[in-house]
């Protein structure tokens, strides 16, 4: 099967014959429209949602994001889920949090924020941040750990689904 769903249908479609018991993840680059796709994919499949940024308690100097998270909170919303219908989990360092959470996802979507020309202007920060050159915002949280977690995890060739959000 193509990893990449033409469209939001067609990702519905993929997502409906996934099973209800494990989880669907989504992940990112930040701002990339993981929040927006899970709210849309929650009412439309329907599914419960869950945001791990909620778990995060704002601070003036943030931890590594996945160290920011308050897992044991997190792992409750997770257990407690609802098995009879979908759920989506949805944030950045997903594949990280989730292990700190015990969990895994059955189907992991990858969103891919492209410019109207099809480039994929993330990749072009993450390429400069794997050959040391200054990247916006790379010291900041939790940007810092988004890039990071990029460069070791690789979540954008690992993904089952790559859902393109073209930006105009």
């Amino acid at each position: 099967m193509d990893r990449k769903a033409p469209n939001y249908q067609e990702l519905c479609t993929r997502l409906r014959r996934s099973d209800l018991r494990q989880l669907i993840a989504i992940e990112g680059f930040s701002s990339s429209g993981k929040s927006t796709l899970a709210d849309s994919l929650g009412r439309d499949l329907p599914a419960q949602v869950i945001h791990t940024d909620t778990y995060c308690t704002p601070r003036d100097n943030p931890p590594p994001y996945a160290k920011g998270v308050n897992i044991t909170k997190l792992r409750q919303s997770l257990n407690q889920r609802d098995r009879t219908k979908h759920c989506i989990v949805e944030g950045i360092c997903l594949r990280d949090v989730l292990e700190l959470c015990g969990e895994s996802a059955g189907v992991f979507v990858y969103v891919k924020r492209v410019g109207g020309n099809g480039l994929w202007y993330d990749q072009f920060h993450l390429e400069d941040y794997e050959n040391g050159a200054a990247v916006p915002g790379e010291d900041e949280e939790p940007y810092a750990s988004d890039l990071a977690y990029h460069s070791k995890v690789r979540p954008h060739e690992r993904a089952d689904i790559e859902f393109l959000r073209v930006e105009e």
